[in-house]
């Protein structure tokens, strides 16, 4: 096999790389300290990061000429000398698009540089569409938040694509809630989206569960091992420790749709009896609480929540008993995976969210009655509610490009 030469053999090459990599981790350093300290002046920084004032001088004019930061008021200086210009994240500079796609809704934010929302659109998505028909529905969407981003900020730093299932490391997705297997999703978003804008995908329980541990970490609260137990159509769990989102060997980390509870249950699609997907899923909760509307999935899942709890609060039976099969489920679930993941919080979204004084009071009924100790954990709905992915997927891509200001183009 012929050999290829690497540039780093040659001391001239290498020395150059080492001072590219070099600045690129100087940039990051103040970059981040203004967006974690607010407006500095170059003295400032230079005293925050260590670093020399030349060298600062270097690093906030190149940031300034990207268009990352602006310049602002003259600092107060009661002391004799000049004052320092304050210097400020621009937060127009860029801006980052997320849509998710559910079974029964699309739900698309655009978020500035420092995580402000400016835009939100949410449509409902007919059930079951073939990927090809759901690219032709998400287009005006994905359209309408490009044009918006364009008005507001210089550029658009990139798009995150969010579903509930899994990616293989070909980057190929599978989802039971939208009828998806071994999917390349990228190439039909690209179809789509203009080939400048970069595209990510990424699941919805693990942004969920990043998003949840980053409001705890806002909230002076902390996790050592955080689980998420996404509650959609197909429910997934997602495991954040010590900070990391933990992905598994082959990227599939919590994918529990087809374990298998109930050896009496449901006959699930992929042969099994009693998986969790016939169990818990969204649809089986309306089968057991409403099931005079199984007859039309056309509707927000929105809707079939609103309706259990306007019936909940006429004292509907059927509603009650229904929620309780769905706690006693979702207990044997429980059951399993806490003494494996050993969490100290574990937070239930998806529809969860929407009926948790129904849900949660008998889940731990259910948990105790299998002898589970719940003081050794903390469980509950998440704090972020239906928005969690979304907002976790603007968080990591935040950190991103605070860790490397360089990759964000120039503006057109």
């Amino acid at each position: 096999m012929q050999a290829v030469k690497s540039p780093s053999n040659n001391p001239k090459n290498g020395q150059i790389l080492e001072q590219s990599g070099l600045r690129r981790h100087n940039l990051g350093i103040i970059f981040r300290a203004l967006r974690d300290s607010g407006p500095l002046s170059r003295a400032q920084l230079a005293n925050a990061t260590g670093m020399t004032k030349p060298g600062v001088n270097n690093i906030v004019d190149e940031l300034l000429e990207r268009g990352l930061l602006t310049q602002g008021v003259e600092e107060s200086k009661p002391e004799r000398g000049r004052p320092g210009v304050l210097l400020s994240i621009n937060a127009k500079a860029t801006s980052i698009i997320v849509i998710e796609l559910r079974a029964f809704y699309t739900s698309i934010i655009t978020f500035d540089l420092l995580g402000q929302e400016f835009y939100r659109e949410r449509t409902t998505t007919s059930y079951n569409l073939t990927p090809e028909k759901r690219t032709i529905e998400v287009a005006p969407l994905l359209e309408r938040a490009i044009q918006s981003a364009a008005r507001q900020t210089s550029r658009i730093a990139k798009l995150i694509v969010v579903f509930p299932g899994i990616i293989d490391a070909e980057l190929k997705v599978s989802s039971s809630s939208l009828n998806w297997e071994k999917l390349e999703l990228m190439q039909y978003v690209k179809n789509v989206v203009p080939p400048s804008i970069p595209i990510e995908i990424n699941t919805v329980a693990k942004l969920a569960a990043f998003a949840e541990y980053e409001y705890l970490l806002k909230e002076n609260k902390s996790s050592k091992l955080l689980m998420h137990l996404e509650l959609g159509i197909t429910p997934g769990i997602a495991v954040v420790q010590n900070g990391e989102i933990q992905l598994g060997a082959n990227l599939s980390m919590g994918n529990i749709a087809h374990i298998s509870i109930n050896e009496h249950g449901k006959l699930c699609k992929c042969g099994k009896i009693g998986c969790t997907e016939t169990e818990i899923g969204f649809k089986v909760l309306i089968e057991n609480t409403c099931p005079d509307l199984v007859k039309d999935w056309s509707k927000d899942s929105e809707f079939y929540l609103s309706e259990i709890i306007t019936r909940a609060k006429n004292g509907d039976e059927v509603v009650f008993k229904g929620i309780d099969l769905i706690a006693q489920s979702l207990a044997t679930t429980l059951s399993i995976l806490i003494p494996i993941l050993d969490p100290d919080m574990v937070i239930l979204g998806g529809y969860a969210v929407r009926i948790t004084d129904l849900l949660i009071p008998r889940l731990k009924h259910h948990l105790e009655r299998k002898n589970k100790d719940i003081t050794s954990f903390s469980i509950g709905t998440s704090a972020l509610d239906t928005d969690a992915a979304l907002f976790g997927a603007c968080i990591l891509a935040q950190d991103e490009l605070f860790n490397s200001p360089h990759s964000i183009s120039q503006p057109t």
